[in-house]
């Protein structure tokens, strides 16, 4: 249950990065920092990195799929907001938002799925 939290933070985090980059795409400074390519890649790798290990232990204990269908439903968003040079960029931001919503929202399914498996199983 931790590890949903953490990814809740994590996929939350990739949001707020995408839109505050657009919103002060402007002041010089901060958005160079915030646009940076790398700390978008790493935002992702870390987000996508802790869905999969933790749903992906998950399931065993809870045998419910639409956790990880729905981060997996996160994945065209995402790919399309990377691959793609979007103009005007709000359509990139949009999908980024997208996947990292999807992310978040599998993370809850998760959570209680998980609470689910654990008070069925309870004596």
């Amino acid at each position: 249950m931790l590890g949903d939290r953490v990814g809740i933070v994590a996929s939350s985090a990739c949001a707020v990065h995408c839109v505050a980059g657009a919103v002060l795409a402007g002041a010089a400074g901060v958005a160079g920092a915030i646009a940076d390519e790398r700390v978008e890649l790493a935002l992702l790798v870390v987000a996508l990195g802790i869905a999969a290990l933790v749903l992906g232990s998950s399931y065993a204990k809870h045998r419910d799929a639409r956790p990880a269908l729905l981060a997996l439903g996160a994945l065209a968003p995402l790919a399309l907001a990377r691959a793609l040079e979007w103009e005007p960029e709000g359509i990139e931001v949009a999908l980024s938002v997208l996947g990292a919503a999807c992310l978040v929202g599998a993370h809850v399914l998760n959570l209680r799925a998980t609470r689910r498996a654990h008070a069925c199983a309870a004596p």
